[in-house]
């Protein structure tokens, strides 16, 4: 992440698992948002763990990182359509005004 500046106590830290920060508060702690993240990740098959609101700073084994990458484009590839593709709560084509409950 470029907009980070590490630290001298970052010198020779290699983490042998991911860390990242879990509190960027992407979901404004609005669980209108947290319930659509949790039926996104059940319709995509996966059991939500509450592992959301990262922020872009992971650190790790690299070639975890890469695969948590591309895993992330994926997701969030599937989220754009489950959410706001076409016949949607979020993007319905009788609508005049944007639904209440996607107005985060």
């Amino acid at each position: 992440d470029l907009d980070t500046f590490p630290t001298p106590k970052m010198l020779n830290y290699w983490p042998q698992d991911v860390i990242c920060n879990r509190l960027a508060l992407t979901n404004h702690n609005l669980p209108s948002i947290e319930n659509a993240i949790i039926a996104t990740a059940e319709a995509a098959g996966i059991h939500h763990h509450h592992w959301h609101g990262t922020d872009s700073a992971w650190m790790g084994p690299s070639h975890r990182i890469v695969m948590l990458a591309k895993l992330t484009t994926h997701l969030a590839r599937f989220t754009r359509v489950h959410m706001f593709g076409p016949g949607t709560t979020c993007r319905c084509a009788t609508c005049t005004e944007l639904p209440r409950e996607c107005t985060w």
